[in-house]
């Protein structure tokens, strides 16, 4: 990114870069970033000041990452290294559109719209991610994904049982797992932070440990917080005439944050 002379600036930098993508791509980006170790390279450069993305809550398709600097020479460094390919590869591969709002020196000259991420994180929705190399994430969930808000992956196991990881806000559908007799689904919650609900009950918050026994015949949802990653494993209890019937999407306003 270049700079032109008016808008060079003595002393610390700041700059708001705003990414903007569908159906969850903007926090895929984000986690790739930080799961390859590529965002931790760029703050242990010399001069890197502050390196961190957030998620809005009035548009969960763009992240804000806010990128500070010690001066222009140190700013001027950074894009100079190989860093900036690996950023825009990434970038085009998520499909991502990117702009720079404007530069600053102090939260003092925040825009509006700006405040509306630095609120994000003071409520605490930074991006979470989650160690893929304890729980694979596996594959896209192709084959269900129509019955998923946003982008989910599926690593089977043995004996039947799979491991699901969903992209941060990314729910399945309500869904009923009918059986005669028995039936049902097994959550073990194993990373990351996501939500629980049944019809007509108050959504419960999962974390890792957390385990849910999820009866046959009831209506329910399970995926992802806004603002992490989540896994769990997931296996079906044997049931006479089981079968899934999938129901409408969750909407923005049913999933918490």
């Amino acid at each position: 990114m270049a700079l032109t002379t008016s808008c060079r600036q003595q002393g610390p930098i700041t700059m708001n870069l705003y990414y903007t993508g569908e159906n969850g791509s903007a926090a895929s980006f984000v986690e790739e970033m930080e799961s390859s170790g590529t965002a931790a390279a760029i703050r242990a450069e010399e001069g890197n000041l502050r390196y961190e993305y957030f998620i809005s809550r009035e548009d969960p398709e763009t992240v804000l990452l806010i990128d500070s600097w010690k001066d222009q020479a140190a700013l001027d460094a950074h894009h100079q290294t190989p860093m900036m390919e690996k950023i825009a590869a990434l970038r085009e591969k998520h499909g991502l559109t990117m702009r720079a709002e404007r530069y600053f020196r102090a939260s003092a000259d925040l825009t509006a719209n700006d405040a509306k991420y630095l609120e994000t994180k003071r409520e605490s929705t930074a991006v979470q991610t989650v160690d893929f190399s304890v729980w694979p994430k596996g594959e896209p969930n192709g084959a269900y994904a129509q019955y998923f808000v946003g982008n989910s992956y599926l690593a089977p196991m043995e004996g039947g049982i799979a491991n699901v990881t969903f992209e941060p806000g990314c729910r399945n559908n309500w869904h009923i797992h009918q059986s005669d007799e028995g039936g049902g689904q097994l959550l073990i919650c194993v990373s990351g932070r996501g939500w629980y609900q049944e019809w007509g009950k108050q959504a419960i918050e999962l974390k890792p440990g957390d385990v849910v026994n999820i009866p046959a015949n009831v209506k329910h949802w399970h995926g992802a917080a806004k603002g992490s990653w989540f896994q769990h494993i997931a296996q079906e209890i044997p049931g006479v005439n089981t079968k899934t019937e999938w129901c409408e999407k969750v909407d923005e306003d049913t999933l918490p944050e």
